[in-house]
């Protein structure tokens, strides 16, 4: 079977520049009966880079109106940030962070307090923007 498969896949190859659509229906047809890891020998063999042959693959799909689903990019994504979260944790790293440069005596502390008031006052009013273009 898999000599048959090599033949057929050879054919159609040397005429892929032409008749691409018909090397694409040849390798999906081969693909769904010995599978795509099986193919992947074949390829080799022939020296047919296994993307040329996707990409005539999925050009056939196409061609009979089957689209390939859409791979997502970001695959890890997880569902969006809740900002009432990040703002929480925005505030404890104020926090922390003012404690840690109020120890330090370069810093002028004034403003270290002013900077950090300011900070707060931004993180903790939901509706800041809101009261200031009323």
């Amino acid at each position: 079977m898999i000599g048959v498969a090599t033949a057929e896949i050879a054919k159609t190859w040397e005429s892929a520049r032409t008749k691409g659509l018909e090397f694409g229906k040849t390798c999906a047809e081969w693909e769904q009966k010995l599978g795509a890891e099986e193919l992947l020998g074949i390829y080799k063999n022939l020296a047919i880079k296994p993307s040329d042959a996707k990409w005539w693959v999925d050009r056939y799909w196409e061609s009979t109106g089957i689209k390939k689903a859409k791979q997502e990019r970001r695959v890890h994504r997880d569902e969006p940030d809740n900002f009432e979260d990040i703002r929480v944790l925005a505030l404890e790293m104020l926090r922390l962070g003012f404690k840690a440069l109020e120890k330090d005596e370069s810093k002028n502390l004034r403003q270290l307090r002013n900077a950090k008031d300011w900070a707060m006052a931004k993180l903790q009013s939901k509706l800041l923007q809101e009261n200031v273009h009323s």
